[in-house]
């Protein structure tokens, strides 16, 4: 007899959408350079505005942390809740598969007319039980190590894109600072306007690079070895009980 649970096991495997960390800065970046621009080309006092121009950004960046912050908050806790549903599905599988093995087990078991037979069919149950055992404990191994990558590269990439947004910030006060100083001589204000753009567009440049770079091109790799992994162990099992259906036959036709 043949107890194939492959199609189950696939169905309630662990598979996480791993959401681009900085879905929330190409917005946020948007309406931060577009506030900022006008509000240092609405008029022609730019030095006068550069105060005003500290606080705006100030706000822009305060928020992108805070949404950077509520996005790893919510990516980890929507993560510990699938993992929670998933772990309560994979068991309640196994244990209705175990339960419809018992009884194939038990249909089996009546068959045995002799002392030989029981025998061989015990010793069959014993192989069986020991591979079913085997390939689940390399299956949740593979499910285990692909969520532990899975966490750790989440949290690398968010340290990744928090860093960036601490870069973006430290890249407008500069801007901002020698704007100011610009301001404070007669050749300098005339040009302060056109170099703090300049260095706000490239810090912003810089920033949505970084987003774009920061995709879960590790996760691939963590798919495919958990599903190697998985494919192994299914093939291991499968030549077990062939093996033991096999010798089972033998002594009971």
């Amino acid at each position: 007899m043949k107890f194939d649970i492959k199609k189950t096991i696939i169905v309630i495997l662990v598979v996480i959408n791993f959401t681009p960390i900085l879905v929330f800065a190409k917005e946020p970046n948007k309406k931060l350079n577009e506030k900022a621009s006008s509000q240092s080309g609405a008029d022609g006092n730019f030095c006068g505005k550069i105060e005003d121009l500290r606080a705006k950004y100030a706000e822009q960046i305060a928020k992108l942390q805070e949404n950077s912050s509520r996005s790893d908050f919510g990516r980890e806790d929507e993560l510990i809740k699938k993992e929670s549903d998933l772990n309560a599905k994979l068991s309640s599988s196994r244990a209705d598969i175990d339960n419809k093995r018992i009884k194939n087990w038990d249909k089996i078991l009546k068959k045995a007319k002799s002392v030989s037979e029981r025998a061989a069919v015990e010793k069959y149950q014993g192989v069986v039980s020991n591979a079913v055992l085997e390939r689940r404990e390399s299956i949740d191994k593979a499910v285990e190590t692909y969520r532990n990558g899975l966490v750790s590269t989440m949290n690398t990439h968010s340290k990744t894109i928090n860093d960036s947004i601490l870069g973006f910030k430290s890249s407008v006060n500069e801007a901002l600072s020698k704007s100011k100083a610009s301001c404070l001589t007669k050749v300098g204000s005339k040009n302060a306007k056109d170099d703090f753009n300049r260095m706000i567009n490239d810090a912003k440049r810089k920033l949505e690079n970084t987003s774009k770079g920061v995709e879960a091109t590790g996760l691939d790799k963590l798919k495919q070895a958990r599903d190697e992994a998985i494919r192994l162990a299914e093939s291991i099992y499968k030549l077990r009980i062939e093996k033991a259906r096999a010798d089972l036959l033998l002594v009971i036709k």
